[in-house]
């Protein structure tokens, strides 16, 4: 089994972006673009530009071992928070798979790369680096206070390192899973700190798309002038499975609603009883521009004011050409995801 699923995630492809990445989604909407600032010790030395340059450094040495292009030497010092944090994951049994792995969903206009993907028998782990300049110790006595510019995220989640890691964690989890139906899937932050690593299990309520679903994630209501005529609905078998196998690709399944094919883009699909994907096709002329974009968005808004705002939308381009590949490019609305 665990060799299966070993083989598995060595050949899985990763997803397209779609929309914003989880950490501006964390800063922008979720905190409302208030610095994070709990309550720290003071300590001589330490600043935001170092932190930085720790946790990309650490971070691409921590790649470039899972890729097995560089092999950790214990007594070189600029290795040591590598060097702990796979001593962690070894006597946890966990190998690593794949690093800075690409994952998405669509429908909520949202990305992330997750930092590892490992395996622990027939168990997938989501693995969230961090760095801290600080020693464990004070690491652990700030972990758990909330910050002092906004105590709740707009999700309602209280504002604390611990969560935030905890909610990046958990997107990557969903998003995965999404790849990995048949997986349990866990998720695990690890906190490399000047003197150790300390490992945190994130709970399973952290991956819930609840908590990714804010208001500021929708676009600005607003009255465009439609300037664009989108494609109509080819019918021709042929193209109709490139376009179910985009769609599918993206996690869509495709089920055209013939009521809604000429007045929202060139059709609508329906998701689920409460949430729907607009679709519009183009020609590859002038690409996807500004125009198509306000377009497809105002296409978006009028679908969910028509439904008494009670459903969730989204949207999506389908740029063709002449091709024997007719779809060459999909591009998802990043900020259309309408909540109810």
């Amino acid at each position: 089994m665990a060799s299966t699923l070993f083989k598995q995630l060595s050949t899985l492809k990763s997803m397209s972006p779609s929309g914003k990445g989880i950490t501006t989604v964390l800063k922008n909407n979720l905190r409302r673009n208030k610095v994070f600032r709990p309550p720290r010790p003071k300590c001589r030395g330490v600043t935001a530009k170092k932190g930085k340059l720790i946790g990309i450094r650490t971070d691409n040495l921590f790649t470039r071992a899972i890729r097995k292009k560089i092999r950790i030497d214990p007594s070189n010092p600029s290795h040591d928070r590598c060097h702990n944090l796979f001593i962690g994951l070894k006597r946890r049994g966990i190998k690593c798979v794949r690093s800075q792995f690409r994952v998405s969903k669509p429908e909520l206009g949202i990305w992330t790369d997750i930092d590892a993907i490992g395996i622990n028998g027939n168990m997938v782990y989501v693995i969230e680096l961090k760095c801290t300049q600080y020693t464990l110790e004070q690491h652990k006595d700030m972990y758990d206070k909330s910050c002092l510019n906004k105590h709740k995220l707009s999700n309602g989640i209280i504002n604390t390192e611990r969560n935030a890691h905890a909610l990046q964690t958990g997107f990557g989890m969903m998003a995965l899973k999404t790849l990995l139906p048949n997986s349990t899937i866990k998720g695990l932050v690890v906190v490399c700190t000047c003197d150790g690593a300390k490992m945190y299990d994130v709970d399973p309520y952290f991956s819930d798309e609840k908590h990714f679903q804010v208001s500021s994630l929708r676009p600005q209501l607003g009255s465009y002038v439609k300037t664009v005529q989108f494609q109509p609905l080819p019918k021709r078998k042929e193209s109709l499975d490139v376009i179910a196998m985009m769609l599918k690709k993206h996690g869509y399944p495709f089920k055209v609603l013939s009521s809604f094919s000429s007045k929202y883009g060139s059709f609508t699909i329906s998701v689920s009883a409460k949430a729907y994907l607009v679709v519009a096709l183009c020609l590859s002329e002038g690409g996807v521009g500004n125009k198509k974009q306000r377009q497809l968005s105002d296409d978006i808004t009028k679908l969910w004011l028509d439904k008494k705002k009670k459903v969730k939308v989204n949207g999506c381009i389908l740029e063709f050409s002449s091709g024997t590949n007719p779809v060459h490019h999909v591009w998802f609305s990043p900020r259309s995801h309408l909540p109810g």
